[in-house]
C-alpha cells in the first residue's frame, strides 16, 4: 500500500438558508451558525432592514468567532442567488485581515443587497420564504509564511505550515497548528 497525502482544501464554502425570512424580526439582527474555515471559527449576522442609516438593504457582515488572538488573511465571498435563475447571484468578494476579539474581527456591508430586489416577487431570491446566502472563505497564506511574522506590540507568532513526514506506518502532518496523523 502507497502512503497516502492528505490534501486539506483551501477553500471552504459554508450556505446558510434563512428560513422564514419574512417573519424575522427586522429591527435586531441574526446570526448564522458558527462555521469553521481557514483555521477559524465564523459567522455571519444579517440586517434584514440594514443597518445604522441604511434603511433600504440587507445588511451582511463576517464575524471571526474563535478565542485565538493570531491573525488570519482570508479571501471571502458574500453570494446571494436567485433560486430560480442562478445567473442572477449577486456576489461581493473582498481580502481581509481577521483578529478575533478586535475591530479587525469583523467586516461587511450595510448596502450588500437592495430590499426591492430581495422582495421583488418576480425574482428568485425569496423563495417559499427562503434567503440563501454563500459565504467562501480562502485561507491567504503570506508569501513569508516559511517565517513567522509577528503580531503588533504582542509578541506572539502567526503558525508556520510544516512538512510532510513520511513513515513505514502512516504520515504526520501539521498544518497551521493543527496536527493530522495516519496511522
Amino acid at each position: 500500500m502507497g502512503t497516502q497525502i492528505l490534501e486539506l482544501p483551501s477553500t471552504m464554502n459554508f450556505i446558510w438558508k434563512i428560513r422564514n425570512f419574512s417573519k424575522l424580526n427586522h429591527k435586531v439582527s441574526h446570526y448564522s451558525d458558527v462555521f469553521s474555515a481557514g483555521g477559524a471559527k465564523w459567522k455571519a449576522r444579517i440586517y434584514p432592514k440594514g443597518c445604522g442609516e441604511v434603511f433600504d438593504h440587507l445588511s451582511i457582515y463576517l464575524y471571526r468567532v474563535d478565542s485565538s488572538s493570531f491573525p488570519v488573511n482570508v479571501a471571502y465571498t458574500f453570494a446571494i442567488t436567485d433560486q430560480t435563475n442562478p445567473a442572477n447571484t449577486k456576489t461581493v468578494a473582498g481580502e481581509k485581515q481577521f483578529v478575533s476579539g478586535t475591530r479587525e474581527g469583523a467586516w461587511g456591508y450595510p448596502k450588500f443587497f437592495p430590499l426591492s430586489k430581495l422582495h421583488d416577487s418576480k425574482k428568485g431570491y425569496l423563495v417559499n420564504d427562503i434567503c440563501e446566502i454563500k459565504i467562501e472563505i480562502t485561507r491567504k497564506i503570506p508569501a513569508n509564511a516559511k517565517k513567522p511574522v509577528n503580531v503588533k506590540g504582542k509578541g506572539k507568532h502567526l503558525p508556520q505550515a510544516k512538512s510532510v513526514v513520511k513513515s513505514n506506518s502512516g504520515y504526520s502532518i501539521t498544518w497551521f497548528g493543527v496536527r493530522i496523523q495516519k496511522d
